[in-house]
């Protein structure tokens, strides 16, 4: 006797109940996706009759559910979906704007919370000093994108119109991170790229406006500072944060999202480019590592107050031999 199908549509059906809202809303949402009366969606989702093939993918490519999940369980693959792999990026704005799409996900979400890991620079919190953020965009324009407005030019210009809407969708950014719980995970080398790139541009006399040198070392200053007032407080107003300092484990940025019935993990491949799985084998290998990382930091947050001003002062005194550099170079 041949051995019984498995039932794949059991599967479907419970993964679409655990990626989808309340059974009323999902009703009404498949029934303006599929173009069906709510009865006929009832009755797919009760069994009585079942989805086509085509409505199946459609609702998996809607609720971001992964197929292969269901079909091959056991196998080794893990399917990614690339958030900015491929995509033209035609202005720098173009990929603030990817960033608040995502930010606005999390709102139609039960419950989100962040773990976020860095070895640069926290990229959400930064918004709040677009100068910063300008500088990134500006890097990123010339050897990521290839946008010809940077190509052509021998030096940065911060202020150049390529940036216009910047200082606007940062703001954006800053109020949509702020309202979601976070735990971010600190090292010692935070802020070390960002130093070493405005000295190498110093040093090659690459702003066009050399105050900008004097104003990227305030923003940094500011920026540390905002982050010692958080740590403190333990809010990012209105969320709540945790922050830990972690060395002992190498840290890409990674950014993963629990919810309530789910879980996403960003991953940045390349800079600025990352992909994003909601595998359950990847989520729970996450949660797992982030577990390990807490368990090998020192918190930042509230009580620690002895290794937090430790870690801070840190930064600041790398912010200041910056200072020191530039005040030279800027006087040649």
């Amino acid at each position: 006797m041949a051995a019984p199908l498995p039932d794949f549509y059991d599967k479907f059906i419970t993964a679409l109940k655990l990626k989808g809202p309340a059974q009323n809303i999902l009703v009404k949402e498949l029934g303006e996706l599929l173009h069906l009366q709510n009865r006929a969606i009832y009755n797919r989702l009760n069994g009585d009759t079942q989805f086509t093939i085509n409505e199946a993918i459609l609702i998996c490519k809607t609720y971001n559910i992964d197929i292969q999940e269901i079909l091959l369980p056991d196998s080794d693959s893990i399917i990614y979906r690339s958030a900015t792999i491929d995509r033209k990026i035609n202005a720098p704005i173009e990929y603030l704007q990817g960033l608040v799409f995502y930010l606005e996900w999390l709102k139609t979400l039960s419950n989100p919370k962040i773990h976020y890991t860095s070895h640069d620079f926290p990229l959400f919190l930064t918004c709040a000093y677009p100068r910063l953020i300008k500088l990134k965009l500006a890097i990123w324009s010339y050897y990521t994108w290839n946008l010809k407005s940077f190509t052509s030019a021998t030096v940065l210009d911060l202020e150049d119109k390529e940036f216009s809407g910047v200082d606007e969708i940062c703001k954006k950014i800053v109020g949509l991170y702020s309202r979601v719980p976070s735990i971010e995970y600190l090292p010692s080398s935070l802020f070390d790229n960002t130093i070493y790139q405005i000295r190498f541009l110093a040093e090659v006399q690459g702003f066009l406006h050399s105050d900008q040198i004097r104003l990227l070392i305030r923003d940094l200053e500011s920026m540390i500072a905002l982050m010692e007032e958080i740590a403190n407080s333990g809010t990012k107003n209105p969320g709540d944060v945790q922050f830990y300092r972690s060395d002992m484990l190498n840290q890409s940025l990674n950014f993963m999202v629990e919810w309530d019935h789910g879980c996403r993990v960003y991953t940045m491949i390349d800079s600025p480019n990352y992909i994003y799985t909601e595998s359950p084998r990847m989520t729970s290998h996450m949660k797992e590592y982030f577990k390990k990382i807490v368990n090998s930091s020192e918190s930042l947050t509230q009580s620690n107050a002895k290794e937090r001003r430790k870690y801070f002062n840190m930064l600041f005194q790398k912010v200041k031999a910056l200072g020191e550099f530039g005040l030279s170079s800027a006087s040649q």
